[in-house]
C-alpha cells in the first residue's frame, strides 16, 4: 500500500518554477498493465445475474476474436406504481428512466453498463429468451413532453402535446425492448451501454405488458481501442477511487479490469508523481502554495503549474482551452494526477463553451471539457474551479479560499454540523412541485441519523426568511430547486415572487459552519458571467459556503416527474455521496454527472446538462458524513540517521485499532512515504533519513480528524520508553478474571532489540513473575474474584539500558448470580395455544457455567447442568383451554454464589368465541373492467387459529348450500355469485360472504352490410357500410375497420366511401372483458360515381359524308360502349375502340355520341350537321379521298 515519490520531489517541484524541471528529452516509456488485483463486489441487487463471457473463436491468421456476453435480468410488477396526471395514465418503475419520444407514450426504460473484456467491440444485441405477462387494466399513457427550463416563467395552462397516430396504432410499442447504445471506456475498461424497456404498450387497445425476465446476447469482435487508459503512475488512492467508479457504473463489477496503455503520449511535463495539480497564473503561485502544502503533508502529492508554461512551454498545440486540456490528459497520464484545481476565473484559466443546437441556441461555458479526454461523455479526471479575485484572505480571495479548506478538513465544528443537510424545494409550475425531488433524496440517501431542516411550498411561513435562517445556522450540505438566474435563487418564486440575490449571499453569517450547495436551478453557477450568486456564496469570508455545484446555464425537467434531466443528476449526486462512498467531492461530482448521463445515452439534453454542471470548489475536498472523531496515534518520538523501519500505531480514543487509516510521513526532499493502517491499526515503513531534523507524520481517514504529528532525527542511543497505555488500566475496578496484562513499550533507537520483565502480585511490591521476554503481553490465566493486584513492567535494551514503569494496580470484579430475562410469552400473557414451547433466556454475567431447572403447575418439567448462557426451553402440551398456568424458574452458580432466588411466571391459555376466517381466491385470466376471459378455479381458505376449521360451505348462483372439499371450477359465460362460510370445531359459524365474478370467454360477433346505388357488373355508384356488432355477455367496447391496407380505425357511424376504385374492407370488435375477435375479411367492393369523359369530333369525307369520332375515356371501371344518336334515333353502338360512325346526307340534324362505363355511368356530347351547300364553292376543285375532283360550269 505504500507509494514512494522519488528523490527529485522537491518543494521547487510544488512551487514550480516549473521550466527548468520541463524542459530536456524525453523518451518513450512502455507501460504494462497494474498487477493490482480487483477487490470483490457483492451485487446491489437480486434481480440481475452476472453477465456470462465467452470468446467464441480465433482466427488464426488476424488474431481476430468472436465474444458472445449473456445477460439476464428480471423484473416484477411490485415495482410499478401508476399515478393518474391530467386524465392519463404516468407510469413509473423502480430503478428506470423514461422513453421520451416527443408526443408518444412514456414508458420505464432501464439504461445499463456491461464491462467488455479487453478489446473487444459490441456489435449487435439479440434477445435470446424471455417471459411477459399482461397487466390487468386498460390504459391511457400520459404522453412523452418537450424538457422545460427551470429559467423561464411557468405555463398557466398545460398544453400537452401528442402523437395521435401512436395513440391509434394496433402494433406493440417500443416496436423493440432491447437496444444497442454506445460504446465507451474509463481508466482502461470499457463498456457498452444497454437499453432495456419492461414495458409494452398496446395503444389501440390500451394495453400493457411487463417483461419479467430477459435474457439477452451481446455479441462482438476484437477491435476495439479504448479512448482514454490507467495511468501507470497512479497511486493507491487514485487506484482504488477509479476501480470504484468503474464497478458502480457497470452491472458486472467482478469483471472489471483497468488497463494501462502500451503506447502513452510523449510527456510534456517532466517526471513526477502528482496526485494533484493546480493551474493558475504566475504572480499567485505563492498564494497557492499552501494549499499545495497541505495536500501534499496528508498523502496527496501536489504541483502548481502555470498557464504561461502551459500555452508556451509544454509543446501543446491549438487554442489556449485546448493546451490546457492537452496538459490535464498528460499530467493524468504522466503524473497520475486525478484532481485538477483551476485556480481562478475564467480571466485567468479560461473555460470551453459548447453549443447544443437541438436544445437552445446559447453556448454553454463548462470546464467539463478538461476532464472528458475522449468526449465520450465521462469525466476521466475530476475538476474543480477555485473562483477567486487575487492574493490576500479577505473576500473571494485566494488566502480565504484556502483557509476555508484547511478549517473544514482540520477544524470544523465537532458537534451539531457535520451531519445537518437543508433542502429546499419550491414549486416550478403548478404541476410540478419539486419538494418532491428532494424528499425521494431524502429517503433513498440521506441517513436517518442526519438533521434535516426543509423549506418546501407546501410549508406554512416566509419562504426566503427560513431559507436565509437555514444557512445562518450552518448546514453541511444543502440542496435547492427553484427558477434562478445568474444574480438570484429562488425560494418560492411561482407562488410568492420570493428570491434570494447575490447581496443575500454575501451577507451569510455562518462564520466556520461552510455550506457545500447543490442547485439545479437556470444559471446560478454562470460564472462566465462576473460575479454569478454562486460565486458571491463561496467568497464570502464571514460564512457562506465552501463549495457549490451548479448549471452554468439552462436546468431542465419535465412536468410532474422527479427523477429525470436536472433532478435525475442531482439524485445522482447523493447517491454517488453515500451510496456509492465517493466522499471526495470532485469524485462525487465526476460520478454523478458519469451515472446522470448513463440514464439516456445519446440525448442532447443530457449531455447539455452533463456539460453545464460546474463544481466551484475544492475537487479533493473530504465531506463529512459523520461527526468528526479522533486519532490516537502513536510512533516513535525520535529515528536515528540511515536506514530503520518505522512503525505508527493509531487507534480510537476508546483503544480500538484502526484499519485503513492513511499515514503520510513527509522530510523535505529526503522522505516521502504514504501507506495505510492494516488490521492491527499498524503500518511500517523503511526510512533513510539524511540529516536531523524532523519528520511530519499525518493521518487522515474519512470522517476522521487529521493528526498531525512529528519525529526526530537523532544521533544517539537513548533508553527504552517508559512502558506505558496498561490494560487493565490503572486503578481499573470491575476486572474480568480472565483478564490478561499488555502495554505499549518501543524504543526510540529503531534496530534496538527491547525485552520486558513482569512484576505482578497482590501486594504492593510484586514478585517478578515474567523474565527476558519481547512481547508487550502477559497471560495471568485465572484470577480471584475481587482481589486487588499490582504490577508493573522493566524495559531493557540491547545495550542494557533500562525504563522502569510506574506501578499499576487494579481489582476484579464481583462473582454475579444468574439472571433471567424475559420469558416467552410474556409474564401474565393470555390466549397462548394448548401445546407450545416456554421459554427464558438464563445468563450467567461472569460465563460461569450453572444449573437450571424449569417446572410448570401441569407437572411438566425440563432442566439442565453445566449450562452456559442461553435460552432455556420447556415443552408443554394438553393443556386446557381458559386455564392459568405457572412455571418455577431455578438457577444455580458454579462459581459459588450458590442457589439463585426462584422466580415464578404465570401464562393463560385462549378461549374460542371467534368464528373461523375463509377467504377466497378466484384464479382465471383477467381481461378488463374485472371480467374473466378463461374459466375460473374457486379456492375456498378457511382458517381458525384456536380449535381449527370443522367444515366449509359455499352457495354459488343460488343452486344450494354445499360442502366445499377441492377447488373448482365455473366455466358459464355471465355474471355469478358465491357464498360462503366455515364452521370451527366447537360449532362457531362465520357469517356467510359473497362474492361475484363475471365471466366472457367468447368475443364479440360482427357483421357487415353494404349499401348504395347499384350499378352493371357489381359496380356501386354511391356506397357506404354498416358495422354491426353483437356481444350478448359483457357487451361490444369497440369495433375497428381498415380499408385496404391502410391504418385501423374506429367504426362509430355508417361510413361513406368516396374513393373510386376496388376496394377491400377488413373488421373486428373487442368486447368489455377484453375478448378480441379474430379479424373478418377482406371483403371486396367496387366503387365508380363519375361518368366516363367523352370528346366528339367530325370529319367531312365528301361531298355528303361525315365521320364523327368519339374520344372516350374512364380510368375506373372503363369504356363498355358508345352509341350515336341523331335527333334521338339510334343510329350505332360501338363496343370496340376507335368509337366512330359515318353519316350520309345533307341538312340540319343534331348528332350525339353517348358513352357508357362498365358501372353504367354515362355522358353524353351532341354536334349538328350542315344544312345547306355552297354553291359558289362547289364547282372549286376540292379533294375527295385524295383525289382532285373539278366540275365544269356547263355541266
Amino acid at each position: 500500500m505504500q507509494k514512494k515519490i522519488q528523490k527529485n520531489f522537491r518543494k521547487a517541484m510544488l512551487i514550480i518554477t516549473i521550466v527548468s524541471l520541463f524542459v530536456g528529452t524525453c523518451s518513450t516509456i512502455t507501460l504494462s498493465s497494474p498487477t493490482k488485483s480487483s477487490p470483490s463486489s457483492e451485487q446491489s441487487t437480486n434481480e440481475k445475474q452476472t453477465p456470462k463471457i465467452t470468446i467464441i473463436d480465433e482466427n488464426q491468421d488476424n488474431q481476430q476474436q468472436s465474444y458472445s456476453i449473456q445477460y439476464t435480468i428480471s423484473f416484477s410488477k411490485e415495482d410499478i406504481s401508476i399515478d393518474r396526471f391530467h386524465g392519463y395514465d404516468l407510469v413509473n418503475m423502480k430503478d428506470c428512466t423514461y422513453l421520451t419520444q416527443y408526443g408518444k407514450p412514456l414508458l420505464p426504460a432501464k439504461h445499463l453498463r456491461i464491462a467488455l473484456p479487453d478489446g473487444m467491440k459490441a456489435t449487435t444485441i439479440q434477445i435470446q429468451s424471455m417471459q411477459k405477462q399482461s397487466l390487468p387494466g386498460r390504459y391511457t399513457l400520459y404522453p412523452a413532453q418537450q424538457p422545460q427550463k427551470v429559467g423561464e416563467t411557468p405555463l398557466s395552462t398545460l398544453d400537452l402535446r401528442l402523437n395521435r397516430a401512436s395513440y391509434l396504432s394496433p402494433l406493440p410499442y417500443p416496436e423493440r425492448l432491447v437496444l444497442l447504445g454506445q460504446q465507451n471506456d474509463l481508466t482502461g475498461q470499457s463498456m457498452v451501454e444497454i437499453t432495456i424497456f419492461p414495458l409494452q404498450y398496446l395503444p389501440l387497445q390500451k394495453k400493457l405488458s411487463l417483461v419479467t425476465s430477459i435474457t439477452l446476447n451481446v455479441e462482438g469482435r476484437s477491435g476495439y481501442t479504448c479512448g482514454d487508459y490507467l495511468s501507470e503512475h497512479i497511486s493507491d488512492t487514485g487506484y482504488d477511487m477509479y476501480q470504484q467508479m468503474v464497478e458502480n457504473m457497470v452491472v458486472n463489477p467482478e469483471q472489471v479490469r483497468l488497463k494501462s496503455s502500451s503506447a502513452p503520449q510523449p510527456l510534456g511535463v517532466g517526471p513526477g508523481d502528482y496526485d494533484y495539480v493546480i493551474i493558475t497564473q504566475t504572480s499567485w503561485v505563492s498564494a497557492f502554495q499552501p494549499l499545495a502544502d497541505w495536500k501534499t503533508q496528508k498523502g496527496i502529492p501536489a504541483a502548481i503549474v502555470t498557464t504561461s508554461w502551459i500555452y508556451n512551454s509544454g509543446g501543446y498545440s491549438g487554442t489556449n482551452v485546448q493546451k490546457i486540456k492537452a496538459f490535464v490528459q498528460d499530467v493524468y497520464t504522466n503524473w497520475g494526477t486525478i484532481y485538477i484545481l483551476l485556480g481562478g476565473d475564467t480571466d485567468i484559466v479560461p473555460c470551453h463553451t459548447k453549443t447544443f443546437s437541438g436544445v437552445d441556441p446559447d453556448p454553454v461555458p463548462n470546464d467539463a471539457y478538461y476532464a472528458d479526454f475522449d468526449s465520450d461523455w465521462i469525466c476521466e479526471v475530476n475538476i474543480g474551479r477555485a473562483s477567486v479575485t487575487g492574493t490576500g484572505s479577505g473576500n473571494g480571495q485566494i488566502g480565504n479560499f484556502i483557509n476555508k479548506i484547511l478549517t473544514y478538513e482540520t477544524n470544523p465544528p465537532l458537534t451539531n454540523y457535520a451531519k445537518n443537510a437543508a433542502f429546499f424545494g419550491f414549486d416550478l409550475d403548478s404541476w410540478t412541485d419539486a419538494e418532491q425531488c428532494k424528499i425521494s433524496i431524502k429517503n433513498s440517501y440521506i441517513p436517518a441519523s442526519w438533521t434535516m431542516t426543509t423549506v418546501y411550498d407546501s410549508q406554512g411561513g416566509n419562504h426566503f426568511t427560513n431559507v436565509i435562517s437555514a444557512l445562518n445556522t450552518g448546514q453541511n450540505l444543502v440542496n435547492h430547486a427553484d427558477h434562478s438566474n445568474n444574480d438570484c435563487m429562488g425560494t418560492g418564486y411561482v407562488n410568492h415572487d420570493w428570491l434570494m440575490y447575490s447581496s443575500d449571499m454575501d451577507a451569510l453569517t455562518n462564520g466556520n459552519k461552510q455550506t457545500i450547495f447543490y442547485s439545479m436551478g437556470c444559471d446560478p453557477a454562470a460564472y462566465d458571467v462576473s460575479n454569478c450568486i454562486a460565486e458571491h456564496f463561496v467568497r464570502n469570508n464571514n460564512g457562506g459556503g465552501i463549495a457549490f455545484v451548479g448549471n452554468s446555464r439552462y436546468g431542465w425537467y419535465e412536468y410532474a416527474i422527479y427523477d429525470t434531466l436536472s433532478m435525475g443528476f442531482d439524485m445522482h449526486f447523493f447517491q454517488s455521496l453515500f451510496n456509492e462512498n465517493l466522499y471526495h467531492l470532485g469524485a462525487a461530482f465526476s460520478d454523478h454527472k458519469n451515472d446522470g448521463y448513463q440514464e439516456y445515452p445519446g440525448d442532447e439534453y443530457y449531455q447539455y446538462i452533463y456539460t453545464e454542471l460546474t463544481l466551484l470548489g475544492d475537487p479533493e475536498l473530504p465531506v463529512w458524513k459523520e461527526n468528526p472523531s479522533t486519532f490516537v496515534v502513536s510512533h516513535p518520538s525520535s529515528i536515528p540517521l540511515g536506514s530503520s523501519s518505522f512503525t505508527v500505531h493509531v487507534q480510537t480514543t476508546g483503544g480500538a485499532n484502526i484499519q485503513n487509516a492513511y499515514v503520510c510521513l513527509w522530510k523535505g526532499d529526503e522522505i516521502y512515504e504514504r501507506g495505510s493502517t492494516n488490521s492491527a491499526g499498524d503500518v511500517t515503513f523503511t526510512i533513510l533519513p539524511e540529516t536531523g531534523g524532523s519528520m511530519q507524520v499525518t493521518v487522515t481517514k474519512q470522517n476522521y480528524l487529521p493528526s498531525e504529528t512529528t519525529a526526530t532525527v537523532i544521533e544517539e542511543n537513548l533508553p527504552p520508553y517508559q512502558p506505558s497505555s496498561p490494560n487493565p488500566s490503572n486503578g481499573a475496578t470491575n476486572v474480568p478474571i480472565s483478564s490478561d496484562l499488555s502495554w505499549m513499550g518501543g524504543d526510540p533507537n529503531p534496530g534496538d532489540t527491547i525485552t520486558y520483565d513482569v512484576y505482578f502480585g497482590t501486594s504492593s511490591t510484586p514478585p517478578k513473575v515474567g523474565f527476558n521476554q519481547s512481547a508487550t503481553t502477559y497471560d495471568l490465566g485465572t484470577l480471584n474474584y475481587l482481589t486487588t493486584y499490582y504490577w508493573k513492567i522493566v524495559a531493557w535494551d540491547s545495550y542494557g539500558e533500562t525504563t522502569a514503569g510506574s506501578l499499576w494496580v487494579f481489582t476484579t470484579k464481583v462473582n454475579s448470580p444468574p439472571v433471567f430475562g424475559a420469558p416467552s410469552p410474556a409474564n401474565g400473557s393470555g390466549g397462548n395455544p394448548l401445546s407450545f414451547t416456554w421459554s427464558i433466556p438464563i445468563n450467567d454475567p461472569d460465563s460461569n457455567t450453572f444449573s437450571w431447572s424449569l417446572q410448570c403447575s401441569n407437572g411438566q418439567t425440563n432442566s439442565g447442568t453445566g449450562a452456559t448462557n442461553g435460552t432455556k426451553t420447556l415443552a408443554l402440551s394438553g393443556l386446557t383451554l381458559s386455564m392459568t398456568y405457572t412455571v418455577w424458574v431455578n438457577a444455580t452458580d458454579s462459581g459459588g454464589s450458590g442457589l439463585y432466588t426462584r422466580r415464578w411466571y404465570t401464562f393463560s391459555t385462549f378461549s374460542d368465541t371467534a368464528p373461523p376466517i375463509t377467504t377466497i381466491s378466484l384464479a382465471g385470466t383477467l381481461g378488463y373492467d374485472s371480467w374473466y376471459i378463461s374459466p375460473v378455479t374457486i379456492t375456498l381458505t378457511a382458517t381458525d387459529d384456536v380449535t381449527g376449521v370443522d367444515y366449509t360451505m359455499y352457495n354459488l348462483d343460488t343452486t344450494g348450500w354445499t360442502l366445499y372439499a377441492n377447488p373448482f371450477t365455473v366455466s358459464e359465460d355471465t355474471t355469478h355469485t358465491i357464498q360462503y362460510y366455515s364452521v370451527d370445531n366447537i360449532g362457531n359459524a362465520e357469517t356467510v360472504k359473497s362474492a361475484d365474478f363475471k365471466i366472457d370467454q367468447l368475443p364479440p360477433t360482427t357483421t357487415h352490410t353494404f349499401s348504395g346505388d347499384v350499378g352493371n357488373n357489381d359496380w356501386y355508384l354511391n356506397f357506404n357500410f354498416l358495422l354491426n356488432a353483437v356481444d350478448s355477455t359483457s357487451g361490444v367496447h369497440c369495433t375497428y375497420y381498415k380499408i385496404d391496407d391502410g391504418g385501423w380505425n374506429l367504426f362509430t357511424t355508417p361510413v361513406v366511401i368516396t374513393t373510386e376504385g376496388s376496394h377491400t374492407l377488413t373488421y373486428y370488435s373487442t368486447d368489455n372483458a377484453g375478448n378480441i375477435e379474430p379479424m373478418n375479411g377482406p371483403f371486396t367492393f367496387k366503387l365508380d360515381s363519375t361518368a366516363p369523359e367523352i370528346t366528339l369530333a367530325k370529319l367531312q369525307i365528301d361531298l355528303f359524308t361525315i365521320k364523327f369520332f368519339a374520344d372516350v375515356n374512364d380510368p375506373v371501371s372503363g369504356v363498355d360502349s358508345v352509341q350515336f344518336f341523331v335527333d334521338g334515333t339510334l343510329q350505332s353502338n360501338d363496343t370496340v375502340a376507335p368509337y366512330e360512325w359515318t353519316w350520309t346526307g345533307i341538312g340540319e340534324y343534331t348528332v350525339t355520341a353517348t358513352a357508357y362505363d362498365k358501372a353504367g355511368n354515362s355522358q353524353s356530347q351532341s354536334m349538328s350537321t350542315p344544312y345547306s351547300i355552297d354553291i359558289q364553292n362547289l364547282f372549286n376543285p376540292y379533294q375527295i379521298q385524295g383525289v382532285t375532283v373539278k366540275y365544269k360550269q356547263s355541266e
